[in-house]
């Protein structure tokens, strides 16, 4: 029996309306406050936080923050204390994540979709990639009009330890909201981070086709759906 529902935010609860301008613009505002802060080159500095996110993903913390482990690893590669990485991270979301605003907007039905599963007396949780802090989650739920609703999580850099497609980053949502992974459902639009790292946990899955990014994996979702209104409904054939 379903008794918790996880969403991904990005291209699932809220649209990006171009995926290559978003992240070219988060990368470059971040890599501008970098070279503001340390003597480096800008080629040099997009490399290692591209990098660092990857190599998280591959072999994530577990002990200690994403966010805390992100400034630790970077801080290595730029030979710069800890400190120095925080302050640019921080710079960076007071100043430029803003400007992400102009990329970012609802997903028609979402706020009604999570409220109604919220009222039928589901535990829905946010399940987005946790690479950022949490005032970007908390920044693009407003911006998608999904925000100051009782989630049992919501997923960010400074609560989460591991990332997607990690499975530990499956395990700990299903922990922190006291779910086991054949109650849970996660909906997404990303095979990979979605769908195949909600799979080898053991949780169901639905695939929204609003943004899907096919990587060549033989991985099947148990549903595939056009619109997230559409997700109440598919939630009965469980």
């Amino acid at each position: 029996m379903v008794r918790f529902v996880f969403f991904d935010l990005d291209n699932t609860l809220g649209e990006v309306t171009d995926r290559e301008l978003f992240a070219r613009t988060f990368v470059g505002g971040l890599v501008e406050v970098a070279v503001e802060e340390v003597n480096l080159k800008e080629s040099f500095v997009a490399e290692v936080f591209l990098g660092v996110i990857d190599g998280m993903r591959k072999n994530p913390p577990l002990v200690k923050t994403i966010m805390d482990e992100f400034c630790l690893r970077v801080s290595e590669k730029f030979r710069v204390s800890p400190t120095v990485v925080e302050k640019i991270v921080n710079r960076f979301y007071d100043e430029k994540f803003g400007l992400l605003k102009q990329f970012y907007r609802s997903v028609k039905g979402n706020r009604e979709v999570v409220k109604a599963l919220l009222d039928s007396g589901l535990g829905v949780g946010v399940a987005t990639d946790p690479i950022t802090k949490a005032v970007a989650v908390d920044l693009r739920l407003r911006w998608a009009g999904v925000d100051g609703l009782p989630y049992c999580l919501v997923t960010h850099g400074e609560n989460m330890h591991a990332i997607k497609p990690h499975p530990a980053y499956f395990e700990e949502i299903l922990s922190r909201c006291g779910a086991k992974a054949d109650e849970a459902v996660m909906v997404g639009d990303d095979l990979l981070y979605d769908i195949y790292g909600a799979k080898k946990v053991g949780m169901y899955t639905i695939l929204v086709k609003t943004g899907v990014v096919r990587r060549g994996l033989d991985v099947k979702p148990d549903f595939e759906i056009e619109s997230i209104r559409e997700v109440p409904k598919v939630l009965e054939r469980f």
